[in-house]
């Protein structure tokens, strides 16, 4: 309990900067502005909020590692992950990096940090309801890496409409502590955070950038691996159906630009959310967004998670096409 009050006073330092942001110099701050294409905003927006998760997240994994079980060296090249992937997003907001050049980065990286730490490494996939247990052997590393980057995609290809990474990244810890094994005070302070992000997000007063998207992708993606290494508790197939309807309408997105000709990371308006956001207003998109994500998993709890795997596939696309022909 003893860093209770520096949790407070930061979570409270980072609520009087939101508010009052206006009064900062507009030279420091990023500011994202509406392009009436995709940014569907009408003023101006200060992208802060990576710089606030990133300052929380530093603060509580430096300060909780010993309650999470971490070693040292474990918790050093997770800031290292967590402070290369905000300056990396931070960058790309300001002087916009090409896909390319920030591929290749991130690759390269981590390619030279992942291996460092056997925690940090995906060894071997177990599932619900298979015995079987695939052991990955020399490939461990690439296909850690390959997960790492999908994630890293996957959440900044749904950073499209208010509310919709931030609440996404809540319900994945709610999952971790009903579920998992990471129970500590470190998961309920990143909520809280969270939440703080998201209410200002919805009223228009903050949006995470891509230093917050990159930063959560990070973040979000070494907390399912370490979890998964610890104990297993929530099994491969589960992870899948936790992210599978970001993770599919990412890949859909991409297929699609390839088939068009157009780059893969070329930004347009056919992702999920979208679609959604004729339906919705742009402060309410994020609840059927989800539901709709949230109920895989939920459904896994009870039945077969081929089955609910299956049936979800045809159900989104059922709704793509439907909320496509509206």
């Amino acid at each position: 309990m003893i860093f209770l009050w520096p949790n407070i006073i930061l979570i409270a330092a980072s609520i009087f900067t939101i508010i009052f942001v206006n009064k900062i110099p507009k030279n420091i701050v990023i500011y994202d502005k509406p392009d009436n294409f995709r940014k569907i905003h009408s003023t101006p927006t200060p992208l802060l909020g990576g710089l606030i998760f990133y300052i929380n997240i530093s603060f509580n994994i430096i300060f909780f590692y010993n309650e999470l079980d971490f070693d040292l060296r474990l918790t050093i090249l997770l800031l290292l992950l967590y402070s290369f992937f905000f300056l990396i997003g931070f960058i790309d907001d300001k002087f916009s990096i090409s896909p390319g050049k920030k591929t290749f980065t991130i690759l390269v990286f981590l390619f030279l940090i992942i291996p460092l730490h056997e925690k940090l490494i995906v060894n071997d996939l177990t599932f619900k309801d298979l015995e079987q247990i695939i052991y990955l052997n020399k490939a461990d590393i690439f296909f850690t890496i390959f997960c790492l980057y999908f994630f890293f995609n996957l959440i900044n290809f749904s950073d499209g409409a208010n509310g919709i990474t931030t609440s996404l990244c809540i319900y994945w810890l709610t999952i971790f502590v009903i579920f998992g094994s990471l129970f500590s005070l470190f998961i309920y302070f990143l909520i809280i955070i969270l939440i703080i992000i998201l209410t200002f997000n919805l009223r228009n007063k903050i949006f995470l950038g891509n230093s917050g998207s990159s930063l959560l992708s990070i973040v979000f993606a070494c907390l399912f691996i370490i979890n998964y290494n610890i104990d297993k508790s929530i099994k491969c197939d589960e992870i899948l159906l936790m992210m599978f309807l970001p993770a599919l309408d990412s890949l859909r997105v991409t297929v699609e630009r390839i088939i068009k000709g157009n780059s893969p990371f070329k930004p347009d308006m056919r992702h999920l959310h979208h679609l959604l956001l004729k339906h919705f207003d742009k402060n309410l998109v994020f609840i059927p967004y989800i539901i709709l994500s949230s109920t895989p998993f939920l459904l896994s709890i009870f039945f077969n998670t081929m089955i609910i795997g299956i049936s979800s596939l045809i159900f989104y696309f059922i709704i793509f096409f439907f909320l496509n022909k509206k």
